[in-house]
C-alpha cells in the first residue's frame, strides 16, 4: 500500500466505531510498574529497538485488561482479534519509522508469545491466543487487518459515502484496495490450503461476506445510487449458520 492510498483508507475509516477501538489499545502505558515483571525476560531489546519495553508494557495492559479495554464491543469473541491485529500493525509501523532494523522481526514476535505465556493467570477470564506463525509474514498480517477493518466498518463507510459526496472519490480508490486484497487472500486461504492461513483466531468471516465486496455506486452529490444485492444489512463476521459448517479458513476457530 502507497502513501496516498494509506492516507485515503485513514480518511474513510476515521472517527468510525469499530475503528476507533485501536486507540484504546493505542494508549501510553501509564503505571509501567505494574507490567514490568511481565517484560523482564525482554528488555535487552531496548538495545536495538528504542522504546521495545513501552510496547511491551503496552501489550501486557492490553492483554490483561482486554475485555475491560474493549467493552465497547460486546462480542469479547472479536477482543482477540482486534488485540492481534493491534500488536502487529503496531509492530509494523514501528520498524517503517522508528526501528528500521527488521532482522530480528521473527523474535520480536516471538518475545511476545513470551511474554503473553507470562501474564496468562493474570489474564481476567481472557483465553485469547497471540496468534504468530512464521509462515505469515507482517505485510499479510497488514493485509488480514485492512479486510477485517474494511468489514467491521462496513455500515460506517457506507454511511460516510451516502453523507458526503467528496468520499465518492476517495471511496472508489479505497473499495479497489480492498477487493483486490479479498480475492487474492479468498483464492488462497478459503480452502484451507496454505499453512500461512492455520491462526487460531477465526477469520472465516473473511470467506464469508461475499456481498460487501460489491462495490457501492456514488457521485459527489447525490451519495449512493446504488447499493449491494439483497437488502444491504450487515450482519458482520457471523461464523456460521446453526446447523452448518462455514466454507472457511481450515483451522481457525479458537
Amino acid at each position: 500500500m502507497n502513501t496516498s492510498l494509506f492516507v485515503v483508507q485513514e480518511k474513510i475509516l476515521e472517527n468510525s466505531s469499530k475503528y476507533k477501538l485501536y486507540e484504546k489499545l493505542n494508549k501510553e502505558c501509564g503505571d509501567k510498574c505494574t507490567y514490568v515483571s511481565y517484560c523482564s525476560k525482554v528488555q535487552y531489546l531496548e538495545k536495538w529497538y528504542s522504546g521495545f519495553l513501552n510496547v511491551c508494557y503496552m501489550f501486557a495492559r492490553n492483554w490483561i485488561n482486554l475485555h475491560e479495554i474493549l467493552s465497547e464491543e460486546t462480542d469479547k469473541d472479536k477482543h482477540c482479534r482486534y488485540i492481534n491485529f493491534w500488536i502487529t500493525d503496531y509492530v509494523r509501523k514501528k520498524l517503517e519509522t522508528q526501528w528500521k532494523n527488521v532482522s530480528f522481526i521473527g523474535s520480536i514476535f516471538r518475545f511476545f508469545i513470551t511474554v503473553k505465556h507470562s501474564i496468562t493467570s493474570a489474564s481476567r477470564n481472557n483465553n485469547c491466543h497471540f496468534d504468530y506463525i512464521s509462515e505469515a509474514d507482517i505485510n499479510l498480517w497488514k493485509e488480514w487487518k485492512h479486510l477485517h477493518d474494511y468489514i467491521e466498518n462496513y455500515n460506517d463507510i457506507k454511511q460516510r459515502i451516502s453523507s458526503h459526496g467528496n468520499f465518492c472519490t476517495k471511496y472508489s480508490k479505497y473499495f479497489a484496495y480492498i477487493k483486490g486484497l479479498h480475492d487474492k487472500h479468498k483464492g488462497k486461504c478459503c480452502n484451507g490450503s496454505s499453512n500461512k492461513c492455520r491462526y487460531h483466531i477465526d477469520l472465516s468471516y473473511i470467506c464469508k461476506n461475499d456481498s460487501l465486496f460489491n462495490e457501492l455506486k456514488c457521485d459527489k452529490t447525490k451519495g449512493i445510487t446504488a447499493v449491494t444485492q439483497g437488502d444491504g444489512k450487515h450482519q458482520p463476521m457471523d461464523v456460521s449458520q446453526e446447523g452448518e459448517k462455514s466454507p472457511s479458513i481450515i483451522n481457525l476457530i479458537l
